[in-house]
């Protein structure tokens, strides 16, 4: 069924070069693996990928699709489609909660060392469950970081807490590099993918959105 949708109408097999820009974590970790089972299905494809936190501006770097985090405003210029929503947690290693006491309520991440992202990258603030809403709070900046991969590397060597949708820092978790804390009060962050508009998509380019769409609907963004 995959090489049938990837079909143009001339029947001839996709082809030719896609520029997607992805967060650097995310994209190396959940998106890398989806597109080179993309590309091993469909050689002739080829992919231009940039890794990077900071927003591109779509129209003038010749990205194709990109995937954002976050709300997304509303543009007359760009298409967004919601991939998923993701958990986030805050989290911190043994060796920094060994010598920090974890902290038990929102006042005490005011007297922890934090790590945080930048002004034009991952997000200064973290957000938190309020009720039926979201708050956003500004902890400590103690270490500013440019990229979601490089916070992750941070918090495992013990620099401090962080909060990170939860796909990124799982496997840590999971064999006990990082541990959660404050648990269940992180705000989820939803995930999107995102384009020109255009008056019709390449058909190479519409089916990469086809798969990554199938791709969270199977839960494998989350």
């Amino acid at each position: 069924m995959a090489a049938q949708t990837a079909l143009a109408p001339n029947g001839a097999m996709l082809r030719g070069r896609i520029h997607l820009d992805m967060p650097v974590a995310f994209g190396r970790q959940v998106l890398l693996p989806i597109l080179a089972g993309i590309v091993e299905e469909h050689p002739a494809l080829e992919f231009d990928l940039t890794f990077t936190d900071a927003t591109s501006h779509l129209l003038q770097d010749d990205v194709d699709l990109a995937v954002r985090f976050g709300t997304m405003r509303d543009s007359a210029q760009l298409i967004a489609r919601h991939l998923a929503t993701q958990e986030r947690v805050i989290c911190a290693a043994p060796a920094y909660l060994a010598r920090s006491e974890a902290p038990s309520d929102v006042a005490a991440i005011g007297r922890h060392c934090c790590i945080v992202g930048t002004a034009k990258g991952p997000p200064l603030t973290w957000s938190l469950r309020d009720g039926g809403g979201e708050r956003r709070i500004t902890p400590p900046a103690t270490h500013r970081l440019s990229d979601g991969a490089a916070m992750v590397d941070a918090a495992v060597a013990g620099l401090g807490l962080v909060q990170l949708p939860l796909p990124l820092v799982r496997a840590a978790i999971a064999n006990g590099r990082l541990i959660t804390v404050l648990d269940g009060l992180s705000a989820p962050v939803d995930v999107h993918l995102v384009w020109p508009r255009k008056a019709q998509l390449r058909y190479r380019v519409r089916h990469v959105i086809d798969r990554l769409v199938a791709a969270a609907a199977r839960g494998l963004l989350d």
